[in-house]
C-alpha cells in the first residue's frame, strides 16, 4: 500500500471456499510481523519445515476483517471505511489464512484471498471490529453454553450494524445482545 495516500477500505470479498480455507483474517499493522511473502504465525501450534513462525503484526495489530464458512462479501455500509494509509496507525495489511484442507488446492497453487474495495475519499465514519471470544471443553453427549461480553468505557459513539460468528463443528446458536444501562 502507498503509505504517502490515505485510503478508506469500504468492502470485502471474499475468494475461498470452506474446502480449502477455514478462515480468513485482515490484520491492519504498524508494522507486519515479517517482511517475508509469507510465513507461519505460530497460532495453530503447528511448525512447518522451512516456514519462518512470526506474529501477523509486530506492531500495531488490529484486526479488520474476518471470513469463515462461504460468507458472502462484505460491503460497510454508505460513509464508513476503514481508515488506512498516511493518515492512519494502518500501514501494512496481513492477510491471514488457517487452511481447513490442502486436498482441494491444485497443483499450481491456493488462490485463496480477499479483493479489498477501497476509495480515497475520505468516509466520515470510521469502521472498527470488536473481537469477542470465548474458550473451554464441551463434554461429549452434553449441552454447554459459552458467553462473552465486554464493557465499553468510551465516549465515542458506536452504532453496530453486524456481528460474525465462528464456532467450528459443535455450535449450534449464535446470539448478540446489546446491553445499554441508560442513566439520567
Amino acid at each position: 500500500m502507498d503509505t504517502d495516500l490515505t485510503y478508506s477500505i469500504v468492502g470485502f470479498r471474499p475468494n475461498a471456499t470452506k474446502m480449502t480455507a477455514h478462515h480468513m483474517l485482515i490484520y491492519g499493522c504498524e508494522e507486519p510481523g515479517s517482511k517475508s511473502a509469507t510465513w507461519n504465525c505460530g497460532e495453530m501450534a503447528t511448525k512447518q519445515p522451512g516456514l519462518e513462525s512470526h506474529q501477523p503484526c509486530a506492531s500495531g495489530s488490529q484486526i479488520i476483517y474476518a471470513w469463515a464458512m462461504d460468507a458472502p462479501k462484505l460491503d460497510l455500509p454508505d460513509g464508513v471505511g476503514f481508515r488506512v494509509g498516511a493518515d492512519s496507525t494502518i500501514k501494512y495489511l496481513v492477510l491471514q489464512v488457517h487452511y481447513a484442507s490442502v486436498d482441494y488446492i491444485d497443483a499450481e497453487g491456493d488462490d485463496s484471498g480477499v479483493f479489498l474495495e477501497y476509495t480515497e475519499q475520505e468516509q466520515p465514519k470510521t469502521a472498527g471490529v470488536l473481537l469477542l471470544g470465548t474458550g473451554g471443553n464441551a463434554p461429549a453427549h452434553s449441552t454447554t453454553y459459552f458467553e462473552t461480553s465486554c464493557e465499553i468505557e468510551d465516549s465515542r459513539q458506536i452504532h453496530p450494524f453486524a456481528f460474525r460468528t465462528h464456532t467450528h463443528s459443535l455450535g449450534k446458536v449464535v446470539s448478540g445482545w446489546k446491553v445499554q444501562n441508560k442513566q439520567d
